[in-house]
């Protein structure tokens, strides 16, 4: 299918490649503050053809993106289309679960309280090219934390994380990709991200 921006395009569905639901226990939360914004377009390089596929992102030296694993299926990525009166886009948003109520997950909480974060959560969709895996959310205007709930009587005292954007600021496209030729070159991309950068030689 080629790309054309804004423009209604066939589709027709792939009985091969059926719809499913579900993510990783694994997703990658990365500060904006710890983007290259030298490197590509404002620290992303963009697939020339589709502007939606990630093809890399720039981390600053001696900064990583921060791996997040839970388990039973823990983790999800939502978006939703927004009107509002002299614009659109859509809300992007990011669920997770934190284990434990501990000195360090509180400040982990207060990070993302503080702190503007996009994140990439491999899903169990998969088209024929593999391009639609590794879901990006938060790319352009980020995400914070907007709901932390834990109750020690629930859910076995797991606080249940929800990732927003600030107040009305809307993200441009439904969904964004992290992609890059095939899907063993994208899944070594992504565990690449989780290193932290050395300085150049």
């Amino acid at each position: 299918m080629t790309y054309i921006c804004g423009e209604l395009q066939d589709y027709t569905y792939n009985c091969a490649f059926p719809e499913a639901g579900g993510a990783d226990e694994e997703l990658l939360l990365i500060q904006h503050n710890d983007i290259d914004r030298t490197a590509g377009q404002n620290g992303f390089t963009f697939n020339t053809t589709n502007p939606t596929i990630i093809e890399a992102i720039g981390i600053k030296v001696g900064k990583q993106a921060f791996a997040f694993k839970g388990k039973r299926n823990p983790n999800a990525v939502m978006s939703e289309p927004v009107e509002q009166d002299f614009s659109s886009g859509f809300q992007h948003g990011l669920m997770f679960n934190l284990y434990e109520v501990s000195p360090a997950t509180v400040e982990i909480l207060k990070s993302l309280q503080q702190n503007k974060v996009m994140g990439i959560l491999k899903t169990n969709q998969r088209n024929s090219t593999g391009n639609n895996i590794f879901k990006v959310v938060g790319r352009a205007v980020g995400l914070y934390l907007v709901e932390g709930t834990y109750n020690s009587a629930e859910n076995q005292g797991v606080v249940q994380v929800t990732l927003q954007p600030q107040g009305d600021l809307l993200e441009p496209n439904f969904m964004e990709f992290l992609f890059d030729t095939d899907i063993p070159t994208t899944v070594a991309l992504y565990e690449s991200l989780k290193e932290e950068v050395p300085p150049a030689e």
